[in-house]
């Protein structure tokens, strides 16, 4: 008796830890979304202020949170263990499935017509110029994007139809995905009302339909990402998992995004240290892709004449810390100061600085690229070295850069770059007089909507601002959500299902680490579709004894 005593005690008191890190790490991003919420909203000026991260008010707002984030853990903990969200009435799998499908793919269908042929941006402009443009793409996105456009293109002789056979493509791709999901979860036993308002989300969340008529990798990486964590969850829990569906997940994930693969690596070595049924499969699947993309770094080389932008790119934090120390007048010596503008003019690294985006910085046309790669190992020592002398200048830098992937509070429309938030045209971040923009006149390619004038006014009124609401739901809100479901996960001991979890965190750490800019919403497009699999797994899973 005095043992179950102790042990519940015990337990007790690891509850409350777990209780209590949520509450302090919602405490903690919402000081500092208080103190540096001014900055983002007048990120035009942000030079001009001076923040304290820590005073008297910061202290308080971020006890106040802290409170209500131990109510809310608590209260939601509680209430999920007395709601069931299962039910003993088997689905009809195939009627969810096919429903779904035909439902998602209309509704997409009328948001094609409304943009037709679809939207994009430069990124996706530069897919159709030419084949395998740059070393700034996934190779193979380029490629697919290419051969499937001037294939079409070569048969039909309308860039326009070309570029919306492409997105049709795409939306049957989603509505599948979507549909996929949705039997799954029915296969699981989830309540018919849980499984009808997972639909309404992914059909009524204007942001994912959004992006699921723009060509973008994001797009793609997004949907194969979605449909890998239902399997990832089955493998795990020793469940029967569709194995056409892993590896054509698996690829599209590698190679759509060059995060991709650093999501997947330490997803398949948890995969292969746990499933040891699968590992034969496991192995043969990252042998394969680490193989091709061996090969495709080899054809990189050789047809860039080994010229690559790939450091460059994971290098955005350390290049706006460096920035932020040139700015702010830190402390560097010589031999810093002698590299730091090799790589940029010190003009231009003032010039260029600016709040949560590296990309003035990184496409600077006086920015030596060739430099950067011949001298990564002395640039690194530099940064490092420079670290020493400036901690506060680097800590508020990081703060400054990633406030988009953390922040709790709503993003001000004004401040959140819109041009690759919301796709409303095939070039929405560039101008008509952009060499993108002159190459989609000069094969005729543009927006026309099919519906009538009047109609198209009202409802792409109708959907721009729905978007905009949309931007309320921001990335650091839904990364306090899976934050939440992790910990009451961790609490009632569903350690497989955290692992399940694990790659919407390394999507996350990847942005914290090397994203370019922090208040692009596309960016967290990943989260945005995963997060009704993550809240309703959660609910599913500690209902079960």
């Amino acid at each position: 008796m005095l043992r179950n005593i102790k042990n519940i005690g015990r337990r007790n008191i690891e509850c409350q830890l777990i209780y209590l890190l949520f509450s302090f790490s919602v405490g903690i991003a919402g000081m500092c979304t208080y103190q540096l919420n001014p900055v983002a909203v007048d990120k035009g000026g942000f030079l001009r202020y001076d923040i304290d991260l820590v005073n008297e008010r910061g202290l308080l707002v971020c006890a106040i949170l802290s409170i209500m984030a131990y109510l809310l853990i608590t209260v939601v903990d509680k209430g999920a263990h007395q709601t069931n969200v299962a039910t003993m009435k088997p689905y009809n799998e195939n009627r969810v499935f096919w429903s779904t499908f035909i439902i998602y793919s209309f509704l997409l269908g009328i948001l094609l017509a409304l943009y037709f042929p679809g939207t994009g941006m430069n990124d996706t402009i530069n897919c159709l110029m030419g084949f395998w443009q740059n070393t700034l793409q996934p190779a193979m996105f380029q490629m697919i994007i290419y051969g499937f456009f001037r294939g079409i293109f070569f048969m039909c002789k309308n860039a326009t139809i070309a570029y919306a056979i492409i997105v049709i493509l795409q939306i049957f791709a989603a509505s599948y995905i979507v549909a996929n999901y949705l039997r799954w979860i029915a296969r699981k036993g989830i309540a018919k009302w849980l499984l009808i308002l997972n639909m309404i989300y992914i059909m009524a969340m204007p942001l994912i339909g959004n992006y699921t008529i723009a060509l973008l990798k994001d797009t793609w990486f997004t949907y194969a990402f979605f449909l890998l964590l239902p399997n990832i969850y089955d493998l795990i829990h020793g469940e029967k998992a569709c194995w056409w569906q892993i590896v054509v997940a698996v690829f599209v994930v590698w190679f759509s995004r060059s995060n991709g693969k650093l999501v997947l690596v330490p997803i398949m070595i948890l995969l292969f240290i746990f499933c040891k049924s699968q590992r034969k499969h496991l192995a043969i699947l990252l042998i394969t892709l680490v193989v091709l993309n061996s090969g495709l770094d080899y054809a990189k080389n050789v047809r860039f004449g080994g010229y690559d932008e790939s450091f460059r790119e994971s290098m955005s934090v350390p290049l706006v810390q460096m920035a932020a120390t040139v700015v702010w007048n830190g402390n560097m010596s010589e031999d810093e100061e002698e590299v730091l503008y090799a790589v940029l003019p010190e003009e231009k690294w003032r010039q260029n600085y600016a709040f949560a985006f590296v990309d003035p910085i990184k496409f600077d046309e006086h920015f030596d690229n060739l430099y950067l790669a011949a001298h990564k190992k002395e640039f690194l020592q530099t940064w490092a070295s420079m670290l020493k002398k400036n901690l506060t200048i680097y800590v508020k830098a990081y703060l400054y850069h990633t406030y988009g992937n953390w922040s709790l509070a709503a993003y001000n429309t004004n401040a959140v770059d819109k041009t690759q938030s919301i796709f409303l045209k095939l070039n929405n971040n560039t101008g008509d007089t952009s060499i993108w923009g002159e190459y989609l006149a000069s094969i005729s390619l543009k927006n026309d909507s099919l519906l009538p004038n009047g109609l198209t006014k009202l409802l792409q009124g109708f959907h721009e601002d729905a978007c905009e609401w949309n931007l309320w739901l921001t990335p650091g809100i839904m990364f306090l959500l899976l934050n939440l479901c992790t910990c009451i996960a961790w609490k009632n001991k569903r350690y497989k299902l955290m692992l399940t979890f694990l790659p919407l965190y390394l999507c996350w750490g990847c942005m914290m680490v090397a994203s370019p800019a922090s208040m692009i919403y596309r960016y967290s497009f990943y989260i945005l579709l995963s997060l009704p699999f993550v809240l309703t797994m959660t609910w599913r899973d500690i209902g079960y004894k």
